[in-house]
């Protein structure tokens, strides 16, 4: 089985491919494509993670993970309705499933980041979703146990 990590980033993505506006246009990282044609669309990636650990009963890790959700379209006049969109699509796909399939005790939207980025052939707006999920693992195997 996969990292805690891994398959709470696989879960996510599972979790926000087909959303309305951004369809399958989803990326498992944080390098991705800001070409026109390929936007509106998602990355998601880790951002960090804090552990701590438990020695009460079997001895665990109890695990703090943030992961980013960039949400992309490009940046026309309508910029700022099309990310609270994406933004609204995301948030409520999560919030349908907040354990995350069981792999987690919740995923918790802690905080939106927008801007605008030229790096791309046109300017992109980006607004970031961090989400901090909460699991646990035993300190022998890194596996994802809630």
């Amino acid at each position: 089985m996969a990292h805690g990590r891994k398959a709470i980033r696989d879960r996510v993505v599972t979790v926000c491919t087909g959303l309305t506006t951004t369809s399958t246009r989803v990326h498992k990282s944080r390098l991705y494509p800001l070409a026109s044609g390929k936007l509106p669309a998602l990355a998601i990636y880790a951002l960090s993670e804090v552990s701590e650990a438990v020695t009460i009963g079997s001895p665990k890790y109890h695990r703090n993970l943030d992961i980013a959700i960039d949400a992309m379209a490009e940046a026309n006049t309508n910029v700022d309705d099309t990310l609270d969109l994406i933004c609204e699509e995301v948030e409520t796909a999560i919030g349908a499933d907040r354990t995350l399939n069981g792999l987690c005790k919740e995923a918790t939207l802690v905080s939106t980041d927008i801007e605008l980025s030229g790096e791309g052939e046109k300017p992109v707006g980006i607004a970031r979703l961090v989400y901090r999920v909460t699991y646990r693992t035993a300190v022998t195997n890194a596996t994802a146990t809630t």
